[in-house]
């Protein structure tokens, strides 16, 4: 905050001194369009991990592999 107030070149990003009352329109959209990213990568990295749970019976090798497997599947997503 004080370095917003001091800095020359922040002056268009200072705090406002009074609040606004919350748009309930802008909050609907952002929450209609973060709730099925949010849900979709909540479902991702539990499959995942549930994954690796019911692989683990099977040994350190392969919970390994799995885990390279998802990093590099993760990577070539991203």
């Amino acid at each position: 905050w004080i370095w917003t107030k001091k800095a020359k070149g922040l002056q268009d990003i200072r705090p406002t001194v009074r609040w606004a009352k919350p748009n309930f329109a802008v909050i609907g959209r952002i929450f209609t369009l973060g709730l099925p990213i949010a849900s979709a990568l909540f479902f991702e990295v539990t499959l995942f991990a549930v994954v690796a749970i019911l692989v683990s019976p099977l040994g350190i090798v392969e919970v390994a592999g799995h885990q390279i497997a998802l990093n590099f599947s993760s990577l070539m997503f991203v």
